[in-house]
């Protein structure tokens, strides 16, 4: 018995090593700082604005009460390993925190902004309300970084 416990158990720590390590799709894997975009490292600079939430670029039902964002179409667009179809780009669930005077939220990217800046963010009216609780201002000097 002994030497096939010696065969069967490399092989099963082999099988369990392997199904550990594949990898999750439709996620990009950054890799070094130096390989990415600017807008995709370091703070950011932007506006914040926000917005009603239905369904949005990622495919996701969203509703105003969750802390989300959208992302400028144009970093939506420019994303690397972004192939065109919007439920699958790699910004989709990444989450972003963003600043504004002494306050921050933390959302999940769920959608583009066809308006917005490069480094603008739109937020759902409850995110918005964590930097700025009077909505009547509508919009915001921010900085935000990927989590």
């Amino acid at each position: 018995m002994a030497p096939l416990t010696k065969i069967l158990l490399p092989l099963a720590l082999a099988g369990f090593a392997t199904a550990a390590i594949v990898p999750v799709t439709g996620q990009a894997l950054v890799t070094k700082d130096d390989d990415q975009p600017p807008f995709m490292t370091g703070l950011q600079s932007g506006q914040g604005t926000f917005f009603d939430a239905e369904l949005g670029a990622c495919g996701f039902i969203n509703d105003n009460s969750e802390h989300i964002a959208a992302v400028s179409n144009l970093l939506f667009d420019a994303v690397p390993g972004y192939d065109g179809d919007s439920f699958h780009n790699p910004v989709c669930g990444r989450q972003v925190t963003a600043y504004y005077k002494d306050r921050s939220t933390t959302v999940t990217i769920t959608d583009s902004c066809a308006d917005c800046d490069i480094t603008n963010l739109d937020f759902t009216p409850t995110a918005f309300a964590d930097l700025e609780p009077d909505l009547d201002v509508g919009r915001i000097d921010i900085t935000w970084e990927w989590v």
